[in-house]
C-alpha cells in the first residue's frame, strides 16, 4: 500500500481532556441546564428577599444543580485522566506515541495494537487546540493527529487530501 501521508504524536492529556470536552456534548447540557436553573432560582430568591419574605429553601432546591454543574464540566477531565493513565499502564508508563499511515486506507499504530480503517468510517473532524481529531463511528474510536507530526506530507495538504476522500464531511481548518 502505498503511503501519502504520515503522522506520528505523543499523546497527552491535554488531547485527551479536548477530545472528551467535544464529544461529551451531554455533559455540556447537563451544565447549561443546570446553570439556568440556578439562575432561575437565584432571581426567586431575590424577589422574595425583595419582597420581604424570604424564602431559603429556594436557595437549597439550588444544591442539587450546583452539584450538577460541577459534575458535568469536570466529567471530560476526569474520563480523560482515566483512560491516560490506563493507556500509560498498558505502556508501562512509556509515552504513548502514535503513528498514522494514509494511504488507500488508514493504519494506526500505537505501542500495543495495530489498527486500519477506512475513510468511510469517519464520523466526524475536530481541530481542536493541541491537536486534529478524526472521529470514526466504529466503537468510537478516535485518530489524534499533531499538526507539526506530519513527517510525509504536509498537515495543509492532509485537510485537502481528507476533503477529496470525504467530500461529504465538513474539515476544519
Amino acid at each position: 500500500m502505498e503511503t501519502y501521508f504520515e503522522n506520528t504524536n505523543v499523546l497527552n492529556e491535554n488531547m485527551m481532556i479536548e477530545i472528551h470536552k467535544k464529544q461529551m456534548l451531554i455533559m455540556k447540557l447537563f451544565a447549561i441546564y443546570g446553570l439556568l436553573v440556578i439562575v432561575d432560582l437565584v432571581v426567586i430568591f431575590c424577589i422574595s428577599l425583595f419582597s420581604g419574605v424570604i424564602e431559603v429553601d429556594v436557595l437549597l432546591r439550588a444544591v442539587p444543580f450546583v452539584l450538577l454543574v460541577l459534575l458535568a464540566s469536570s466529567m471530560p477531565k476526569i474520563v480523560a485522566r482515566r483512560g491516560m493513565k490506563m493507556l500509560l499502564a498498558v505502556s508501562n508508563g512509556d509515552p504513548i506515541v502514535q503513528q498514522r499511515q494514509f494511504g488507500e486506507r488508514i493504519v494506526s499504530h500505537t505501542p500495543n495494537s495495530v489498527g486500519t480503517f477506512d475513510y468511510a468510517q469517519i464520523k466526524k473532524v475536530y481541530s481542536l487546540k493541541s491537536c486534529y481529531a478524526l472521529v470514526f463511528a466504529q466503537n468510537s474510536a478516535v485518530i489524534v493527529l499533531s499538526r507539526d507530526g506530519f513527517t510525509k506530507g504536509t498537515f495543509s495538504e492532509f485537510k485537502q487530501f481528507l476533503r477529496y476522500k470525504r467530500p461529504d464531511l465538513n474539515i476544519p481548518e
